[in-house]
């Protein structure tokens, strides 16, 4: 899983990505991490993580949400085979093939890979030209630009 508490060998939570701190507000499910893992108390809940053959229909390395076991030896995530009816691996696809990009850009620190992103988005590419996608992706990172990495600000 992509979090870390200071209870499971980080010095702080913050410490493995420098976050903006208005977006430490969001993570408010530390503390019940911290209390499975440490107490050894298993609880069941459903967690993104890798598809490492999770959800075989689905990209393989990217983010998936299954049920996962949460327990004093760590996190156990569950492997639900072709669970996906056709239909819905299917759309989870075409928003994965976002995600790809978005993390590929962010591996190669390429903008362009997020203008393309936004090109084969499923909503934005039924609803907005190319046209249109240029200029909304230029207005985004203008008003985002503080937030952003100087490789995305352009």
């Amino acid at each position: 899983m992509g979090m870390r508490t200071d209870n499971l060998g980080a010095p702080n939570m913050y410490s493995m990505v420098t976050v903006d701190t208005r977006l430490q507000q969001v993570w408010k499910t530390r503390p019940f991490f911290t209390e499975w893992a440490t107490t050894g108390t298993p609880r069941h809940i459903h967690a993104t993580v890798a598809n490492n053959g999770l959800l075989p229909q689905l990209q393989a390395g990217l983010g998936v949400e299954v049920p996962t076991l949460i327990d004093g030896t760590g996190a156990h995530p569950k492997a639900m085979g072709a669970a996906l009816p056709h239909v819905g691996a299917a759309l989870n696809r075409s928003f994965l093939n976002v995600v790809g990009l978005v993390t590929q850009a962010a591996l190669d620190e390429d903008r362009r890979l997020i203008h393309q992103a936004m090109m084969v988005d499923p909503n934005a590419a039924a609803s907005l030209t190319l046209p249109v996608i240029d200029e909304l992706f230029e207005a985004m990172t203008h008003a985002h630009g503080d937030l952003l990495p100087a490789w995305v600000q352009g």
